[in-house]
């Protein structure tokens, strides 16, 4: 039927097999509801790194019931058509996904120039800003004779800017390599990083009156997600949590979630965030205390982490209450394989 509407069409029967007939050309995924959520989120990942805009469309079953929200988000499911609406509900339904398609491709190769032009920028701003932050710790340390406490604290304010420039430069380099470049996943060992990088931090808190450890749940399966962009996220996680807490503790947990998928969460007593602000932290340049000079940043830092976790089949929330603290839950799909192999295991030591 879409082919007799002019349209081409590659037919998959499981989602190994469109994985392996997946190229640029397609801008629409049909669904048939039957498929099981994990392999389809899956599916939908892979087909995504190599084509952005994709569009899908679910063709239900009247057995399936009215689909939730929460099921619909979690594929990534733009819009879906029952098998009883007949045939015109769904060809209007590929129509106008196609149509989308074609212009988020359109505005998201217009994004792809503009992330170009600024990682070239901010390429060219990151050397000279090497160089003066280095002659300016060196006249700092007295290098080049001594100067007056009044020169002395012109000096730290200057290198307090710089650096806060300097950070905004690395933030861009990021968010444009985000932007150009495919993810390319690998499997990580999840327990191992996050114990690596709970020692990492320690001395960080060494004089502060805050707690941080790590709690891992048992054996965890490997994630399938790209090694530096993963601990990218949990270090900006730490560091932010590290940051805005003056006293208790930070915990970094780890499990594994109800839908197999390796959950990471971190923990801390700060001061928390206001339920309108939750979605707000994850904009670009959006900072909930933009006016506190005392905890540099320039709003980068979450987005990133955001559009990390997604890139990689993933996701990452907050759950917070203010005066208490906040947790952020970084979801990532894990391997498959170990999966299986560890319920294999158990159910054997089980019987």
């Amino acid at each position: 039927m879409l082919e007799a509407e002019g349209h081409l069409v590659a037919v998959a029967r499981d989602s190994a097999m469109a994985a392996a007939v997946a190229d640029a050309s397609i801008g629409v995924l049909l669904l048939a509801d039957e498929m099981q959520l994990l392999p389809t989120r899956r599916l939908v990942g892979t087909l995504r790194q190599h084509v952005p805009a994709l569009q899908l469309v679910l063709l239900a079953s009247e057995r399936s019931g009215e689909l939730s929200r929460e099921t619909l988000e979690r594929l990534g499911v733009h819009a879906y058509v029952f098998e009883a609406d007949g045939p015109e509900r769904l060809v209007t339904a590929v129509d106008a996904a196609l149509r989308t398609h074609s212009l988020v491709a359109q505005a998201q190769a217009s994004d792809r120039l503009k992330m170009e032009l600024l990682a070239s920028v901010s390429h060219e701003f990151r050397s000279p800003l090497h160089i003066i932050l280095g002659y300016l710790e060196l006249a700092r340390e007295g290098a080049f004779g001594a100067f007056t406490a009044g020169l002395g604290d012109a000096l730290d304010k200057i290198a307090w800017n710089g650096g806060h420039l300097l950070e905004l430069v690395e933030g861009f380099l990021d968010l444009a390599k985000l932007e150009t470049s495919a993810i390319k996943t690998e499997r990580v060992d999840v327990a191992r990083l996050v114990r690596a990088l709970v020692v990492d931090n320690e001395l960080l808190i060494q004089s502060r009156p805050i707690s941080l450890r790590a709690e891992v749940a048992g054996r965890l399966p490997q994630v399938l997600a790209e090694s530096a962009k993963l601990r990218v996220i949990l270090q900006n996680l730490l560091t932010n949590a590290l940051k805005f807490t003056e006293r208790g503790e930070v915990v970094v947990l780890a499990d594994v979630a109800r839908d197999d998928a390796v959950r990471i969460r971190v923990h801390d007593t700060g001061p928390g965030i206001p339920a309108d602000a939750r979605e707000r932290i994850f904009e670009l340049f959006q900072q909930l205390h933009p006016g506190d000079l005392r905890k540099k940043g320039v709003g980068l830092g979450l987005a990133l982490a955001r559009r990390f976790a997604r890139a990689m089949g993933g996701d990452l929330t907050v759950d917070s209450t203010v005066g208490e603290g906040s947790t952020f839950t970084l979801t990532l799909p894990a391997d498959r394989s170990e999966v299986t192999a560890m319920t294999v295991e158990h159910g054997s030591h089980a019987g």
